[in-house]
């Protein structure tokens, strides 16, 4: 199972069937990953939200921005989005009436704030990876972080993943949540762990066996050479046989 970044949602509107087995989401843009009987999902972790504007805007002599400091802003939002925003804008917005241009994504978005025409709300992440000379941001205080899950759909009761799928997906799992192959949980279950411990600590033991009875084999040739007065002549047949030994390493 490979990684493919996605610009796309997680299904098409023509059919039901998932474009990839697992995605990344932000569920403040994706609403129906929160369907938590149809998706599975782990937080990963969380965004601050920030302010993207123009390098030359007023506000950037702030460190952070409130929404106090956008009464008088125009941003490329729906009101109801920000509700503390319509709140203390609502007169300004009454005496500058302004059409909220259409556009689709994140960059396009950046596009009407280079041309001057509103300010962006968006994940930090958003803002440093659209970076523009002629574009900053600032952190938003009073906004909750935006989370970042792992979603996957579930599989119905009736038509369970075939066994590698969920096996994929289950091992993929298990390295977010920092899971090793030592670990109990995971596609490898107790029995099948309890038979690689085994066989490997079988195949341990064999080699264990093979090592002393060749230990045991030069030691009764040195003693050997030893009582027969030809010690001499098993050290050298010892060198020549380490020689070989290291040549077969380097072939």
């Amino acid at each position: 199972m490979g990684i493919q970044a996605l610009t796309t949602e997680l299904s098409t509107s023509q059919s039901a069937e998932p474009l990839a087995h697992m995605a990344i989401v932000r569920p403040n843009h994706e609403p129906h990953s929160r369907d938590t009987d149809e998706y599975h999902s782990i937080r990963l972790y969380e965004e601050v939200p920030v302010l993207i504007m123009p390098s030359d805007h007023v506000l950037t002599v702030l460190d952070e921005v409130s929404f106090e400091d956008l009464a008088e802003e125009f941003l490329l939002h729906v009101p109801d989005d920000y509700p503390a925003w319509a709140e203390v804008s609502s007169t300004w917005r009454a005496e500058n009436p302004r059409v909220l241009p259409k556009f689709t994504g994140d960059r396009e978005a950046l596009e009407l704030v280079a041309a001057g025409i509103g300010l962006y709300i968006a994940p930090m992440s958003v803002a440093r990876f659209y970076h523009r000379k002629d574009l900053t941001y600032r952190p938003m205080r009073g906004l909750e972080p935006y989370p970042v899950t792992l979603t996957w759909r579930r599989a119905p009761v009736a038509h369970p993943r075939p066994e590698r799928e969920e096996t994929l997906i289950q091992d993929f799992i298990g390295i977010v949540r920092g899971r090793t192959a030592s670990s109990e949980r995971g596609s490898e279950t107790k029995q099948s762990r309890a038979k690689r411990i085994a066989d490997e600590k079988t195949k341990t033991k064999a080699k264990n066996r093979a090592a002393n009875a060749r230990r045991e084999a030069r030691d009764r040739k040195k003693s050997n050479a030893k009582k027969s007065g030809n010690l001499r002549e098993y050290a050298r047949h010892n060198a020549q046989a380490a020689r070989a030994r290291r040549a077969g390493k380097k072939r």
